[in-house]
């Protein structure tokens, strides 16, 4: 997850997965957000711990996790996305879900500094960027209001 700096990227996973929820109820997709909950990592949090730990003696043959410890639910996700991009103001609510510590990734914190991107910076990144360069289409008020009724 994170920004999106190339559109040959329109193919890869996360950006396809994360492109349902910019484009929910968009009038050519009338599904809703995708629903569930998920741990995200931001890409540029995985770069960072490369470079770290490429300059750690210590690291070396090392294998170290790079994830959020906590999820996320489609109900957080899509509040994150309403308050932070214009264009998302009227998505439809994402389904709430757990959102609980899932994965302990504190020794790649305590062993090479790694300082996490907050999730909410990553998941407003992400859709700007895909927004920015075409390769996902918000709904408007009046698509979003078309599919609720339907």
């Amino acid at each position: 997850m994170g920004p999106v700096v190339a559109p040959e990227a329109a193919n890869g996973i996360s950006v396809g997965f994360f492109r349902g929820f910019v484009e929910a109820c968009n009038g050519a997709d009338p599904r809703p957000p995708p629903s569930g909950s998920w741990v995200f990592t931001d890409v540029r949090d995985v770069a960072a711990a490369h470079v770290s730990a490429a300059l750690t003696p210590a690291a070396a043959g090392r294998r170290y996790i790079v994830s959020q410890p906590r999820s996320l639910s489609a109900r957080s996700v899509t509040d994150v996305l309403k308050a932070t991009v214009p264009q998302l103001a009227h998505l439809p609510d994402g389904e709430a879900g757990s959102e609980e510590e899932k994965i302990d990734a504190s020794r790649v914190v305590r062993e090479l500094g790694l300082t996490y991107t907050p999730l909410e910076n990553t998941l407003t990144d992400m859709a700007e960027s895909l927004i920015k360069l075409g390769l996902a289409v918000p709904a408007t008020a009046t698509a979003t209001a078309v599919a609720a009724q339907s």
